[in-house]
C-alpha cells in the first residue's frame, strides 16, 4: 500500500521528475526525500500504481483492501473504454475486499460498509446492514458520533431485531486495534 502512495506521488511530479535534483534541495526537506525516492523508480514502472494496490489487496492486506474500495470509482473510470460491466466488477471486488477486511477486524472497513449500505454506491442501499455495521462499531469503539448515527438509522427500520442480532455478531469480530477492544484485552 505504501508503494501505491509513492507511485501516485511520483506521478504527480509528471515530466518534471527528470529535472528534480535531490542534492540541490535541503537535506531535511521532505521533497528532497520524495524526489530521491521517485528518481529510483524506473520510468515506466509506475504506469499503473493501482496494480500494486490491487496486488496488496488481493494478497489479503486489510488496509490495502480498504484503500482499494476508497478508490473503486477512480479505478472504474480509468478503464478504457468506459465499460459498465467493468465498473460493476470493480465495485463487487471492492465490496468483497471490504467484507474480507471487516472479517479480519478492520474498523475502517466496518465504517465504509456502513456508509455504502446507507447511501448506496458500492452496494445497494440496505439500511438494516448499515445499522448493523454502525451499531457494532459503536459498541466496540464507544464513539458517540457513530452511536448517534446508528440510533438514527435504527429508528428508520421497521423491524430491527435481525439487524440487532447481526450487529452483535459483527461486534464480536471487530476491531484490529487493541484500543477498540479494551474489555476483550483485559479478559485474556
Amino acid at each position: 500500500q505504501a508503494f501505491f502512495f509513492l507511485l501516485r506521488h511520483c506521478r504527480s511530479f509528471g515530466p518534471a521528475i527528470a529535472t528534480l535534483n535531490p542534492q540541490q534541495m535541503p537535506r531535511e526537506s521532505n521533497e528532497a526525500s520524495r524526489a530521491s525516492n521517485c528518481q529510483s523508480i524506473p520510468q515506466n514502472f509506475g504506469d499503473d500504481p493501482f496494480y500494486w494496490l490491487e496486488f496488496a489487496a488481493r494478497n489479503g492486506d486489510p488496509l490495502s483492501q480498504v484503500v482499494y474500495a476508497q478508490h473503486a470509482d477512480t479505478l472504474s473510470q480509468n478503464s478504457r473504454p468506459q465499460d459498465p460491466s467493468r465498473r460493476a466488477a470493480i465495485r463487487a471486488k471492492a465490496v468483497a475486499y471490504l467484507e474480507h477486511a471487516a472479517a479480519r477486524g478492520s474498523a475502517d472497513a466496518y465504517l465504509m460498509l456502513a456508509s455504502s449500505y446507507e447511501r448506496g454506491g458500492l452496494t445497494q442501499k440496505n439500511p438494516a446492514l448499515a445499522y448493523s455495521y454502525l451499531s457494532a462499531l459503536a459498541k466496540v469503539t464507544g464513539d458517540p458520533g457513530v452511536a448517534n448515527k446508528a440510533i438514527s438509522l435504527r429508528s428508520s427500520l421497521p423491524d430491527a431485531g435481525a439487524a440487532e442480532a447481526m450487529a452483535a455478531r459483527l461486534a464480536a469480530s471487530c476491531c484490529l486495534s487493541a484500543t477498540h477492544r479494551p474489555a476483550r484485552e483485559e479478559e485474556n
